[in-house]
């Protein structure tokens, strides 16, 4: 869903975006406004790194996301945000992290699992197990 967004524009540059369509390079002022903002954000990354920081703060978009709009990897948009004074929180109440945490413990059991099995089987035992924890068969 398209959002509106109104302007108000000096008189010169009013007049020159009106008669954007005329010039046949856009179909109208609103996809000249959309690819300007488009060429600006390519272009300055800096302002694109304040726009992710801002909205990750607001909790609108995650750190994937963030990292994401501001071209950085995970680890670059973590320490960017902390030069910003953004906290990063953990998602989700109490309850939410217990419940990821015991699933994460319980992954890591299964993977402990094969590994033992990979060290003390044949080959074809290790390719079975390896198969079994990864799920597939």
């Amino acid at each position: 869903m398209a959002a509106e967004l109104a302007l108000k524009l000096p008189p010169p540059l009013a007049e020159e975006i009106a008669v954007i369509s005329e010039t046949g390079l856009y179909a109208d002022e609103n996809e000249f406004v959309v690819e300007a903002i488009c060429t600006l954000l390519a272009a300055r990354p800096d302002l694109r790194l304040a726009i992710a920081a801002r909205l990750y703060e607001r909790e609108a978009i995650s750190i994937g996301k963030a990292a994401e709009i501001s071209g950085l990897d995970i680890e670059a948009m973590k320490e960017a945000l902390h030069k910003h004074g953004v906290s990063r929180a953990a998602p989700g109440g109490v309850s939410e992290t217990r419940a990821m945490a015991e699933a994460a413990r319980e992954m890591a059991g299964r993977w402990l699992g094969v590994a033992n099995v990979i060290l003390d089987a044949d080959s074809r035992w290790h390719m079975q197990a390896c198969l079994q924890g990864c799920g597939a068969q």
